[in-house]
């Protein structure tokens, strides 16, 4: 609980911001999941059984050709599908007369998936656009990219363009001999992700892995279940078996996706536009969580310039002259140019305050003159002790000149405001401090933790003080268990470097670390962050299918941590029923977060070992460690951890060599699979690096 903070206390209301200011309790209901409007889906393997087809006709026509039936193998896992027998026919000519020719026939005879045609009219039926997008194109198109041999290029692979070609026409006239409804269709859409923006799309429905890739790093993707995808996995993607396209089953997955789902979605910048929003009320009147002055508070999570601008868009441009904004930033680098015309005079006082500054460090600056060519450079040097305590004088000039025109509303933004010193910090203390950019989960455990149901969608803080000298430290107070569940345990922290990690708590002993390092290898299987929560049953039944789905009695099944629904949703009996319906009774934790029982809790559970990390050693190749947050790791190791739900953004961690085993059907993931995963560079995420001050 954050002291001194009330519902009516939250919310102030500024008219004009130099009026009179009146004080509001405002109701902000909670977000409901976003509604399905529109679907678009594949043609190839998707709304057909292609793969069946391929194979029947290369057996047919090779029994034709040959006089006697195929008995050689074939590859399921190759993509396209039409290449699956490359690497077990002889006669190449012939192969690859019959791929030329196969398209033909598929273009015509292919049938239809089971459901297909009743579930495109039963979207119809609910209002969900149905949209057709295939990457089928015409191989006499001019503009296709063609390599020296006359070859069509996609997606960086080389096709021959006979077997590829087919039209719009004949497309359409499949669609409609099968029963196949649909609103709009997309032919020769290599880059569906591009497609889906321009028609407003919610969901992709097909079976490529690279589209599967590509696409689910913003939108969502159902994912046919196939052999040849079979190691695509992560945020946004949602597999769905043949069976799983029934009508009835279908909508239930697609609800169960969207509202569990903890999408991270960098391109729409909707946590901005949804901060600016609430900044910003009809008529005039502008929402603010301070009463007690004229200075907010602005730490960005993620550190992007862009976020304070696109908060603060609006208050500018209804507000001129009375919302100044100082972009900290600048210390860091001074040449920045907002593309806001009208943060540009506010930008300008914090050059002059640096300008002022560095009269005051002449003589540091001079002895240095050889080093840096300007202030600027100056300036961007980090580890200089003059240039901290130049910015810490840079900063505090600015707060003076705010304080000295209390008939405007300034906004201090970025993460340098925390390398004041405390006794700086606590003469805001009655000034309040926004973290924005936070997402859903954060704010929904902040909430929880305050005990109030009328909330802003910005995280609030009582003072700078309880943000700490450490940036990354409002996850630690924002995510401690609730003062009347005082038997969970809070083994997460921040280190030095701003990592997150779990660690058993002083006086806590690992239970059989040396059994699960025992039974490690590359069968072994891993799943992380169920989540398990009294208040969602149907997520329970789910994971406990999409576990069974993977395992044997003979599995040995590691949780990579979050057991518990968030903040006391779940419970030990929970967890214990779960685990006693699993096929394997070979089950180890590794801690996470969230698993904030005792470690005798969870031996009474039936765990064969808890512990905070295991390892597997001498793999062949190079140490493969398990954590439930993604760590630092150095010369080839692999980490392969949960905790991140697929967002693929590894905060002062390099993602290389890091694996999120987080899949939205609970599907376990064997250590093998991760391993090739990465190898083959399946996996692919980034780095934000933020310093701590």
């Amino acid at each position: 609980m954050f002291p001194g903070i009330s519902t009516g206390d939250m919310i102030i209301i500024y008219k004009t911001l130099d009026s009179i200011l009146m004080v509001n309790k405002i109701s902000f209901r909670k977000e409901e999941a976003k509604m399905i409007k529109s679907i678009a889906f594949d043609i190839d393997g998707t709304l057909t059984d292609e793969v069946g087809f391929i194979v029947k006709d290369f057996l047919s026509e090779y029994e034709k050709r040959f006089g006697i039936k195929y008995t050689k193998g074939f590859n399921y896992e190759i993509y396209p599908p039409e290449n699956m027998f490359d690497d077990y026919v002889e006669d190449k000519r012939w192969l690859e007369s019959w791929k030329d020719n196969v398209w033909d026939r598929i273009m015509r005879d292919v049938p239809v998936r089971k459901w297909m045609p009743e579930l495109t009219h039963d979207l119809h039926k609910k209002g969900i656009k149905v949209h057709i997008v295939t990457a089928r194109y015409s191989s006499d198109d001019e503009d296709l990219k063609k390599d020296k041999d006359g070859n069509v290029v996609v997606n960086d692979s080389t096709y021959n363009a006979s077997h590829l070609q087919c039209n719009e026409d004949l497309c359409k006239e499949w669609l409609t001999k099968n029963n196949i409804y649909f609103d709009t269709f997309h032919f020769g859409i290599q880059k569906k992700e591009n497609q889906l923006a321009a028609i407003g799309c919610d969901i992709l429905v097909d079976d490529s892995p690279e589209q599967a890739l590509e696409v689910s790093d913003k939108y969502k993707v159902v994912l046919v279940d196939a052999p040849y995808n079979r190691l695509i996995r992560g945020n946004n993607i949602y597999r769905c078996s043949k069976d799983d396209f029934n009508p009835i089953v279908f909508l239930d997955n697609i609800n169960f996706f969207n509202d569990h789902t903890e999408t991270y979605l960098d391109n729409k910048e909707d946590v901005s536009d949804d901060i600016a929003r609430k900044f910003i009320v009809k008529n005039g009147s502008i929402y603010f969580p301070s009463s007690k002055g004229n200075i907010v508070f602005v730490v960005p999570a993620r550190v992007k310039n862009t976020d304070i601008e696109s908060v603060t868009l609006d208050l500018l441009t209804n507000n001129p002259k009375k919302v100044v904004v100082f972009r900290l930033s600048l210390l860091s680098d001074l040449h920045n140019v907002s593309p806001i015309e009208a943060l540009h005079e506010s930008d300008d006082i914090v050059r002059s305050a640096i300008k002022k500054i560095s009269v005051k460090y002449r003589n540091e600056i001079n002895k240095v003159k050889d080093k840096y060519k300007d202030i600027a450079e100056f300036l961007s040097d980090k580890d200089s002790t003059d240039v901290y305590r130049f910015k810490v004088d840079v900063i505090k000039e600015l707060l003076a000149y705010a304080e000295s025109h209390k008939n405007k509303l300034f906004i201090i933004d970025g993460i340098e405001i925390m390398m004041l010193d405390r006794n700086d910090i606590s003469k805001y203390n009655d000034y309040r401090c926004i973290i924005t950019s936070c997402g859903d989960k954060d704010i929904i455990r902040l909430k929880r933790n305050m005990r109030l149901e009328d909330y802003n969608p910005f995280m609030l803080l009582e003072d700078l003080n309880d943000v700490s000298t450490q940036l990354r430290k409002w996850r630690i107070i924002s995510g401690m268990a609730p003062k009347d569940l005082p038997i969970f345990i809070n083994r997460q922290y921040a280190d030095s470097d701003g990592v997150d990690n779990v660690h058993l708590l002083d006086g806590e002993k690992p239970y059989n670390p040396g059994l699960i390092e025992s039974i490690l290898d590359m069968d072994t299987m891993l799943i992380a962050d169920l989540h398990l929560s009294e208040k969602d049953p149907e997520k329970t039944k789910r994971v406990i299918r999409g576990i069974n789905s993977k395992i044997t009695p003979e599995s040995h099944l590691v949780i990579i941590g979050d057991l518990d629904g968030k903040k006391g949703t779940g419970s030990i009996k929970l967890i214990k029923s779960t685990m006693d319906k699993l096929r394997t009774k070979n089950i180890y934790l590794i801690l996470g977060n969230n698993d904030q029982y005792t470690i005798d809790e969870y031996i009474k559970c039936g765990f064969k070992s808890v512990v905070d990390m295991a390892q597997l050693k001498d793999s062949g190749m190079n140490n493969i460690i398990l954590t439930h947050c993604g760590i630092p790791v150095r010369n080839g190791d692999i980490n392969i951890h949960g905790h991140m739900h697929g967002s693929k953004a590894y905060w002062n961690v390099d993602w290389e060599n890091h694996f999120d085993v987080w899949d939205m059907n609970y599907y376990p993931i064997s250590v093998g699979d991760c391993v090739e995963i990465i190898e083959k560079g399946l996996y692919r995420a980034k780095s934000e690096i933020h310093r701590n001050y």
